[in-house]
């Protein structure tokens, strides 16, 4: 008796052994598994950053002719040795800047956006007010002034930049929008004829585009950055967003 229960104790502690090694081995696989995946991500990411950085050492390289890149946010496709990117370039000096520019161009904005006429008036007041009161140097500073009309602040964003320290903006460069609302600035008496030129600072949103892809059925976010192209020609990046959408 004490034989058949030693030789069952033995047995029950094998099959547990076994039973053990089996489930650390599971363990093991799916930890296995997921560093492999972890790999396999940190890998496509490590590729993506580099196809980003080279096409915008692409775009500073051809921001110094003017024909060789638009300037007024109309998206091109660039071709590079690892992907194609989807690249929108808008010179500053195209955008207003809600910080400096002058208010009767902000309210003809506005309303070319689709606010009402009262709507654009209380707004590029509640702006005036807020630059003379803080410092606006960002949408963040900015979103407040709008937290009753998020929708038209929706729209409104694409058309802003928060470069330089302009109270004109330069129709050439301008978004169409833009340069449709500038006319109904013009009958209000801004003189747009001050408008100084280029000084290299740039806002760049660039998306990745899958085989296949084009501009028009692009799924991946954009990468918004603010640079400055120095005189030597040399991009110095010094805002980048997380990948997300953007109007237009």
């Amino acid at each position: 008796m004490s034989a058949r229960r030693e030789s069952g104790a033995v047995l029950l502690v094998v099959l547990v052994a076994l039973a053990l090694l089996a489930a650390l081995a599971g363990v093991a696989l799916r930890i296995g598994q997921s560093g492999l995946m972890g790999l396999a991500s940190e890998r496509a990411e490590f590729q993506r950053q580099v196809l980003m950085q080279s096409a915008l050492s692409l775009v500073g390289a051809r921001l110094g002719d003017p024909r060789a890149i638009p300037r007024d946010g109309t998206p091109v496709v660039l071709i590079l040795a690892d992907g194609r990117v989807e690249v929108r370039v808008q010179a500053a000096e195209g955008l207003a800047n809600p910080a400096h520019v002058r208010l009767p161009i902000l309210q003809a904005l506005l309303t070319r956006l689709g606010g009402s006429p009262e709507q654009a008036l209380r707004l590029t007041r509640a702006i005036g007010a807020a630059r003379s009161t803080r410092a606006i140097a960002g949408p963040a500073d900015l979103a407040p002034v709008f937290a009753a009309d998020m929708a038209l602040w929706r729209k409104v964003q694409p058309f802003f930049t928060y470069l330089g320290n302009r109270t004109t903006v330069d129709p050439a460069t301008a978004p169409g929008v833009l340069r449709f609302a500038l006319m109904g600035a013009m009958t209000s008496a801004v003189d747009l004829t001050q408008t100084a030129g280029t000084r290299g600072l740039y806002e760049i949103d660039m998306r990745i585009l899958a085989e296949g892809e084009t501009i028009e059925t692009g799924q991946g976010l954009y990468t918004h950055s603010s640079v400055l192209r120095d005189a030597q020609g040399r991009i110095h990046v010094f805002f980048t967003s997380w990948p997300q959408e953007i109007a237009g």
